[in-house]
């Protein structure tokens, strides 16, 4: 009789614990939904104040050879991405500018970065600033028409 009852103590004792392990995992399953959900919260409101860094000023944009394309005034920048359209003649390709700057009175150059495209620029961050693109053929004084700019600040 003494054996029966220490066998029937062990059940009793789990089927008391049963209870608090199931909701002590309701608890877990409850915190990490809350967790979730506040993760995906974040991620939508995070995404678009990242993507608000860059602003795209020409977006594949038919332009001629010198003519400037301008991202008016920018609260912040940090620097900036031009691209053209692949064009080559005999191995020699367009340039790509791209220059941060104060306008006038005292205008003043923050970054300038010139090259074959893509050309990329990053310079300290600049308040109140602009921002200007273009693209020149060098290699003969005739314009070659137009190519498809991109330019982007960040």
């Amino acid at each position: 009789m003494v054996l029966a009852k220490m066998q029937e103590q062990p059940s009793l004792q789990c089927e008391k614990l049963q209870p608090i392990q199931m909701d002590q995992r309701r608890r877990r399953r409850h915190s990490a939904l809350i967790t979730a959900v506040l993760a995906g919260l974040f991620a939508l409101i995070a995404t678009p104040v990242a993507q608000a860094a860059v602003y795209t000023y020409a977006n594949n944009v038919s332009t001629g050879e010198n003519v400037t394309r301008y991202s008016g005034l920018r609260s912040e920048i940090r620097g900036g991405d031009g691209n053209l359209e692949p064009y080559s003649v005999d191995g020699a390709n367009p340039y790509v500018i791209l220059e941060t700057y104060h306008p006038a009175p005292g205008y003043r150059t923050i970054g300038f970065s010139q090259g074959v495209p893509p050309v990329a620029m990053i310079h300290t961050k600049a308040t109140s600033a602009h921002q200007k693109c273009r693209w020149d053929w060098p290699w003969s004084s005739g314009s070659i028409g137009s190519l498809k700019l991109t330019c982007k600040t960040r």
